[in-house]
């Protein structure tokens, strides 16, 4: 998945859409998806003057989520 980065957050560093799902990567490297997620919803996270603040109110508790894991831990 294409990630846009994010500036001016000190929390959230890129965020991209692919198929309904929206990967948000945060400042602390660690990936989240969120399933279901809207073209139209996307556009207001990326018009969103906080992109964090967005995350939290609009995102989190309105859509599934799933940890991505590092590159670097074993799947099974």
């Amino acid at each position: 998945m294409e990630l846009i980065p994010v500036k001016n957050s000190s929390n959230i560093k890129a965020v991209g859409l692919e198929n309904g799902t929206l990967q948000v990567e945060y400042a602390n490297g660690s990936k989240y998806n969120y399933s279901g997620v809207s073209q139209d919803t996307f556009t207001e996270l990326l018009k969103s003057e906080s992109k964090g603040k967005f995350i939290h109110s609009e995102i989190k508790p309105n859509y599934d989520v799933i940890r991505v894991p590092d590159e670097d831990e074993e799947t099974e």
